[in-house]
């Protein structure tokens, strides 16, 4: 009972906040592109010695639920993104948005879906710059914000995931903030350092 009221809960709180935010499904043209990205600085990802796979694909994981009686995500297509062992914990999917949102000092959500083959937590970083202009230097790819689930993401069915953060600015909304132009979904939020393959993940409904 305490399941349902949580996916009950997390529905109604998506459902308040969708007429005023973005939503991604990746079945139409709604994203600007998509990519891979690492925290780590000293990343082969970062440095260019590493390329990440990162892609839109027909959904496969589609299927019923036997015990919900209907498809967790019933979508056309999915994100793709191979989890490198050799990239750090923070490495994730990069979805680059068609128009930034502002971010201030009040609370904002994200809202995604997850499948993944290991149990662990999820983290979904900001990508952007602030708007003072003594910020001006920022160029729209700086960290703003880091924002973890509760507690371990479990294994290898879809898992609605939401996740709260604000900036770090405190600025009025109409005055200044942080404009977010890309997201990054961190879908293993663990060390990779005891990992002897890649693994597939997969992302939806942002």
């Amino acid at each position: 009972m305490k399941k349902i009221f949580s996916i009950v809960s997390a529905f109604v709180l998506f459902a308040t906040l969708s007429a005023q935010a973005q939503t991604i499904t990746f079945d139409t043209d709604d994203y600007k592109a998509v990519g891979v990205y690492d925290g780590w600085e000293g990343s082969p990802f970062r440095t260019g010695e590493l390329k990440g796979n990162a892609a839109v694909v027909n959904n496969h994981l589609n299927q019923v639920d036997e015990v919900l009686g209907a498809a967790p995500d019933p979508s056309a297509k999915i994100l793709a993104v191979q989890r490198s062992r050799f990239g750090g914990n923070a490495f994730g999917v990069r979805v680059d948005l068609k128009e930034p949102f502002r971010l201030t000092k009040n609370n904002r959500y994200a809202h995604v879906m997850i499948n993944k083959p290991v149990e662990s937590r999820v983290m979904v970083i900001g990508l952007g710059k602030r708007t003072e202009d003594a910020w001006s230097w920022q160029d729209g790819e700086t960290e703003q914000f880091w924002a973890i689930s509760a507690g371990p993401v479990a294994a290898n069915k879809w898992v609605d995931v939401v996740v709260s953060f604000k900036g770090f600015s405190y600025a009025d909304t109409n005055k200044g903030g942080i404009d977010i132009y890309s997201l990054v979904i961190v879908p293993d939020l663990r060390s990779p350092h005891a990992d002897v393959a890649d693994f597939a993940c997969y992302i939806d409904e942002i």
